[in-house]
Protein backbone atom coordinates (compact mmCIF):
# COMPACT_ATOMS: atom_id res chain seq x y z
CA UNK A 1 0.00 0.00 0.00
CA UNK A 2 1.69 3.10 -1.03
CA UNK A 3 1.92 5.69 2.18
CA UNK A 4 1.16 9.34 2.07
CA UNK A 5 5.02 10.76 1.49
CA UNK A 6 5.19 8.24 -1.54
CA UNK A 7 1.83 9.28 -3.10
CA UNK A 8 2.78 12.80 -2.91
CA UNK A 9 6.27 12.06 -4.72
CA UNK A 10 4.84 10.39 -7.59
CA UNK A 11 1.76 13.36 -8.30
CA UNK A 12 4.37 16.44 -7.75
CA UNK A 13 6.01 17.37 -10.86
CA UNK A 14 6.78 20.93 -10.39
CA UNK A 15 9.59 22.36 -7.64
CA UNK A 16 6.62 24.15 -6.04
CA UNK A 17 5.32 20.97 -5.35
CA UNK A 18 8.66 19.11 -4.83
CA UNK A 19 10.32 22.17 -2.61
CA UNK A 20 8.11 21.91 0.41
CA UNK A 21 9.02 17.99 0.63
CA UNK A 22 12.55 18.13 0.75
CA UNK A 23 11.71 20.06 4.00
CA UNK A 24 9.87 17.40 5.56
CA UNK A 25 11.58 15.09 7.75
CA UNK A 26 9.30 12.49 8.43
CA UNK A 27 9.94 8.59 7.13
CA UNK A 28 10.29 7.54 3.89
CA UNK A 29 9.81 4.56 2.60
CA UNK A 30 13.05 2.41 1.19
CA UNK A 31 14.26 4.24 -2.00
CA UNK A 32 11.20 6.77 -2.01
CA UNK A 33 13.56 9.63 -0.73
CA UNK A 34 15.77 8.90 -3.36
CA UNK A 35 13.18 8.79 -5.63
CA UNK A 36 12.00 11.94 -4.51
CA UNK A 37 15.66 13.28 -5.08
CA UNK A 38 16.06 12.47 -8.64
CA UNK A 39 12.72 13.76 -9.32
CA UNK A 40 13.80 17.04 -7.63
CA UNK A 41 16.72 17.13 -9.72
CA UNK A 42 15.03 16.79 -13.03
CA UNK A 43 12.36 19.21 -12.20
CA UNK A 44 14.62 22.36 -10.88
CA UNK A 45 16.94 21.32 -14.20
CA UNK A 46 14.02 21.78 -16.35
CA UNK A 47 12.82 24.68 -14.41
CA UNK A 48 15.82 26.77 -13.28
CA UNK A 49 18.75 27.67 -15.52
CA UNK A 50 21.98 26.28 -14.82
CA UNK A 51 23.39 27.51 -12.28
CA UNK A 52 20.90 28.11 -9.68
CA UNK A 53 21.23 27.52 -5.71
CA UNK A 54 17.87 25.16 -5.89
CA UNK A 55 19.47 22.94 -7.98
CA UNK A 56 22.22 22.39 -5.88
CA UNK A 57 19.68 21.82 -3.06
CA UNK A 58 17.93 18.86 -5.19
CA UNK A 59 21.50 17.86 -5.40
CA UNK A 60 22.01 17.68 -1.55
CA UNK A 61 18.69 15.85 -0.81
CA UNK A 62 19.49 13.70 -3.38
CA UNK A 63 22.95 13.10 -1.58
CA UNK A 64 21.64 12.76 1.37
CA UNK A 65 19.09 9.98 0.33
CA UNK A 66 22.09 7.92 -1.21
CA UNK A 67 23.47 8.15 2.21
CA UNK A 68 21.16 6.75 4.06
CA UNK A 69 20.51 3.79 1.87
CA UNK A 70 24.34 3.14 1.83
CA UNK A 71 24.47 4.11 -1.84
CA UNK A 72 27.90 6.16 -1.40
CA UNK A 73 29.32 6.36 -5.03
CA UNK A 74 26.00 7.76 -5.37
CA UNK A 75 26.30 10.00 -2.72
CA UNK A 76 29.49 11.18 -3.56
CA UNK A 77 28.58 11.99 -6.94
CA UNK A 78 25.47 14.19 -5.73
CA UNK A 79 27.19 16.28 -3.32
CA UNK A 80 30.27 16.92 -5.74
CA UNK A 81 27.58 18.45 -8.47
CA UNK A 82 25.80 20.58 -5.75
CA UNK A 83 29.38 21.43 -4.67
CA UNK A 84 30.12 22.38 -8.13
CA UNK A 85 27.08 24.55 -8.24
CA UNK A 86 27.28 26.33 -5.20
CA UNK A 87 30.69 26.99 -6.03
CA UNK A 88 29.60 29.28 -8.75
CA UNK A 89 26.55 30.58 -7.54
CA UNK A 90 27.84 31.36 -3.74
CA UNK A 91 31.84 30.96 -3.84
CA UNK A 92 31.92 32.71 -1.11
CA UNK A 93 28.84 30.96 1.33
CA UNK A 94 30.87 29.25 3.66
CA UNK A 95 27.93 27.99 5.37
CA UNK A 96 26.64 25.98 2.55
CA UNK A 97 29.89 25.09 1.39
CA UNK A 98 31.06 23.33 4.76
CA UNK A 99 27.65 21.41 4.99
CA UNK A 100 28.63 20.17 1.85
CA UNK A 101 32.26 19.62 2.21
CA UNK A 102 31.84 18.44 5.75
CA UNK A 103 28.88 15.46 3.56
CA UNK A 104 31.87 14.03 1.40
CA UNK A 105 34.11 13.35 4.47
CA UNK A 106 31.24 11.34 5.93
CA UNK A 107 30.83 9.46 2.05
CA UNK A 108 34.90 9.00 2.18
CA UNK A 109 35.18 7.70 5.97
CA UNK A 110 32.35 4.90 5.29
CA UNK A 111 33.88 3.84 2.00
CA UNK A 112 37.11 3.23 4.13
CA UNK A 113 39.16 6.62 2.27
CA UNK A 114 40.14 7.69 5.41
CA UNK A 115 43.05 10.15 3.77
CA UNK A 116 40.68 11.82 1.97
CA UNK A 117 37.47 11.60 4.54
CA UNK A 118 40.52 14.01 7.31
CA UNK A 119 41.23 15.89 3.77
CA UNK A 120 38.03 16.87 3.69
CA UNK A 121 37.28 17.00 7.51
CA UNK A 122 40.42 18.96 8.03
CA UNK A 123 39.15 21.90 4.63
CA UNK A 124 35.58 21.98 7.08
CA UNK A 125 37.22 23.54 10.30
CA UNK A 126 38.77 26.34 8.93
CA UNK A 127 35.45 27.28 7.16
CA UNK A 128 33.79 27.22 10.16
CA UNK A 129 35.86 29.21 12.14
CA UNK A 130 34.75 32.34 10.02
CA UNK A 131 31.35 31.32 10.62
CA UNK A 132 31.47 30.91 14.47
CA UNK A 133 34.43 31.24 17.38
CA UNK A 134 36.65 28.03 17.46
CA UNK A 135 34.70 26.18 20.28
CA UNK A 136 31.56 26.83 18.87
CA UNK A 137 29.29 23.05 18.82
CA UNK A 138 29.36 22.93 14.81
CA UNK A 139 33.30 22.24 15.52
CA UNK A 140 32.43 19.29 17.85
CA UNK A 141 31.51 16.67 14.75
CA UNK A 142 34.69 17.20 12.76
CA UNK A 143 37.14 17.62 15.86
CA UNK A 144 35.49 14.11 17.42
CA UNK A 145 35.69 12.44 13.46
CA UNK A 146 39.04 13.66 13.10
CA UNK A 147 40.32 12.41 16.15
CA UNK A 148 39.42 8.53 15.92
CA UNK A 149 40.88 9.27 12.50
CA UNK A 150 43.93 10.24 12.74
CA UNK A 151 44.23 7.93 15.71
CA UNK A 152 43.76 4.89 13.36
CA UNK A 153 46.40 6.34 11.16
CA UNK A 154 49.20 6.53 13.91
CA UNK A 155 49.06 10.84 14.56
CA UNK A 156 48.74 10.40 18.10
CA UNK A 157 49.53 14.13 19.00
CA UNK A 158 47.01 15.52 16.58
CA UNK A 159 44.53 13.08 17.10
CA UNK A 160 44.68 14.05 21.36
CA UNK A 161 44.63 17.73 20.26
CA UNK A 162 41.53 17.11 18.13
CA UNK A 163 39.78 15.07 21.13
CA UNK A 164 40.52 17.92 23.41
CA UNK A 165 39.52 20.31 21.30
CA UNK A 166 35.96 18.24 20.75
CA UNK A 167 35.20 18.49 24.57
CA UNK A 168 35.97 21.76 24.80
CA UNK A 169 33.71 22.61 22.62
CA UNK A 170 30.81 21.11 24.56
CA UNK A 171 32.39 22.87 27.55
CA UNK A 172 31.95 26.27 25.67
CA UNK A 173 28.72 25.96 24.18
CA UNK A 174 26.57 23.79 26.73
CA UNK A 175 28.51 24.30 29.72
CA UNK A 176 30.71 22.58 32.17
CA UNK A 177 28.07 20.49 34.50
CA UNK A 178 25.85 19.91 31.33
CA UNK A 179 25.27 16.01 30.89
CA UNK A 180 26.51 15.90 27.28
CA UNK A 181 29.49 17.17 28.19
CA UNK A 182 29.93 14.58 30.50
CA UNK A 183 29.77 12.42 27.33
CA UNK A 184 31.65 14.17 25.91
CA UNK A 185 34.00 13.29 28.29
CA UNK A 186 33.39 10.07 28.94
CA UNK A 187 34.55 10.10 24.90
CA UNK A 188 37.66 11.31 25.71
CA UNK A 189 38.17 9.19 28.10
CA UNK A 190 37.74 5.84 26.36
CA UNK A 191 39.98 7.60 23.19
CA UNK A 192 42.68 8.29 25.88
CA UNK A 193 42.18 4.51 26.78
CA UNK A 194 42.80 3.14 23.26
CA UNK A 195 46.07 4.63 23.07
CA UNK A 196 47.35 3.31 26.61
CA UNK A 197 47.13 6.88 28.33
CA UNK A 198 45.54 4.99 31.51
CA UNK A 199 46.40 7.79 33.63
CA UNK A 200 44.90 10.83 31.53
CA UNK A 201 42.23 8.14 31.06
CA UNK A 202 41.14 8.19 34.70
CA UNK A 203 41.42 11.82 35.19
CA UNK A 204 39.28 12.26 32.48
CA UNK A 205 36.50 9.31 33.56
CA UNK A 206 36.95 10.57 36.89
CA UNK A 207 35.68 14.22 35.79
CA UNK A 208 32.74 12.45 33.84
CA UNK A 209 31.05 10.52 36.91
CA UNK A 210 31.91 13.86 39.21
CA UNK A 211 29.33 15.79 37.29
CA UNK A 212 27.30 12.67 36.16
CA UNK A 213 26.54 12.05 40.18
CA UNK A 214 26.03 15.61 40.97
CA UNK A 215 23.37 16.13 37.89
CA UNK A 216 21.67 12.61 38.11
CA UNK A 217 22.77 11.13 41.57
CA UNK A 218 24.49 8.25 42.85
CA UNK A 219 22.46 5.68 41.18
CA UNK A 220 21.94 5.88 37.20
CA UNK A 221 23.23 3.89 34.27
CA UNK A 222 25.61 7.08 33.24
CA UNK A 223 27.34 7.02 36.72
CA UNK A 224 27.68 3.07 36.38
CA UNK A 225 29.50 3.59 32.92
CA UNK A 226 31.49 6.13 34.29
CA UNK A 227 32.46 3.61 36.78
CA UNK A 228 32.80 0.73 34.81
CA UNK A 229 35.56 2.91 32.67
CA UNK A 230 37.41 3.80 35.75
CA UNK A 231 37.85 0.12 36.96
CA UNK A 232 38.55 -0.70 33.30
CA UNK A 233 41.47 2.11 33.16
CA UNK A 234 42.68 0.73 37.36
CA UNK A 235 42.60 -2.68 35.61
CA UNK A 236 44.79 -2.16 32.89
CA UNK A 237 47.45 -0.01 35.56
CA UNK A 238 47.15 -3.76 37.59
CA UNK A 239 45.59 -1.48 40.75
CA UNK A 240 43.14 -4.41 40.83
CA UNK A 241 41.63 -3.18 44.54
CA UNK A 242 40.55 -0.26 42.93
CA UNK A 243 39.48 -1.46 39.82
CA UNK A 244 37.24 -4.24 41.72
CA UNK A 245 35.71 -1.58 44.21
CA UNK A 246 34.41 0.24 40.83
CA UNK A 247 33.75 -2.86 38.98
CA UNK A 248 31.43 -4.05 42.00
CA UNK A 249 29.54 -0.08 42.36
CA UNK A 250 28.57 0.03 38.79
CA UNK A 251 27.65 -3.50 38.54
CA UNK A 252 24.94 -2.92 41.29
CA UNK A 253 24.15 -0.15 39.85
CA UNK A 254 23.30 -1.70 36.22
CA UNK A 255 21.60 -5.04 38.26
CA UNK A 256 18.72 -2.04 38.96
CA UNK A 257 18.59 -1.21 35.24
CA UNK A 258 18.74 -4.79 33.00
CA UNK A 259 16.97 -3.20 30.36
CA UNK A 260 18.25 0.26 30.25
CA UNK A 261 22.58 -1.02 30.31
CA UNK A 262 22.21 -4.92 29.48
CA UNK A 263 25.34 -4.36 26.69
CA UNK A 264 27.27 -2.11 29.54
CA UNK A 265 26.46 -5.00 31.87
CA UNK A 266 27.78 -7.47 30.37
CA UNK A 267 30.91 -6.25 29.21
CA UNK A 268 31.50 -4.91 32.68
CA UNK A 269 30.84 -7.97 34.41
CA UNK A 270 33.03 -9.81 32.70
CA UNK A 271 35.51 -7.24 32.63
CA UNK A 272 35.29 -8.11 36.58
CA UNK A 273 35.48 -11.53 36.04
CA UNK A 274 38.80 -11.51 34.77
CA UNK A 275 40.01 -9.61 37.32
CA UNK A 276 39.08 -12.14 39.94
CA UNK A 277 40.29 -15.14 37.42
CA UNK A 278 43.78 -12.79 37.78
CA UNK A 279 43.67 -12.63 41.48
CA UNK A 280 43.13 -15.97 41.95
CA UNK A 281 39.46 -16.11 43.12
CA UNK A 282 38.48 -18.49 40.36
CA UNK A 283 35.16 -19.62 41.51
CA UNK A 284 33.86 -16.09 41.86
CA UNK A 285 34.88 -15.37 38.28
CA UNK A 286 33.45 -18.59 37.16
CA UNK A 287 30.24 -17.73 39.01
CA UNK A 288 30.17 -14.41 37.75
CA UNK A 289 30.35 -15.69 33.68
CA UNK A 290 27.70 -18.38 34.69
CA UNK A 291 25.31 -15.60 35.53
CA UNK A 292 25.94 -13.26 32.78
CA UNK A 293 25.68 -16.82 30.38
CA UNK A 294 22.30 -16.89 31.54
CA UNK A 295 21.67 -13.19 31.25
CA UNK A 296 22.97 -13.36 27.61
CA UNK A 297 20.49 -16.26 27.05
CA UNK A 298 17.62 -14.78 28.71
CA UNK A 299 18.52 -11.53 26.08
CA UNK A 300 18.62 -13.75 22.93
CA UNK A 301 15.50 -15.25 23.23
Amino acid sequence: METENSLETSTASSWSEIEPLLKRNGNWPDGRRVELGRQAVAVAHSEFGDPDLRIARAYEFLGDAHFEMGQFSDAAEAFHQAILISNDILPTDLKVTARLVGSMGRVCEETGRTHDAISFYQQVLPMLDKLHSPSHLSHAFFHNRLADLLREKGDTPNARMHMAKFVECHERSRGAEHPLTADALNDQGVFLFSIAEYSDAVAVHQHALDIRERRFGENHPDVAQSLGNLAAAYHLQSDFERAGIYYDQALTIYEKYPDVASQDFVTVARNFADLLAQIGRTDHAREINAQVDAFEEFLNR
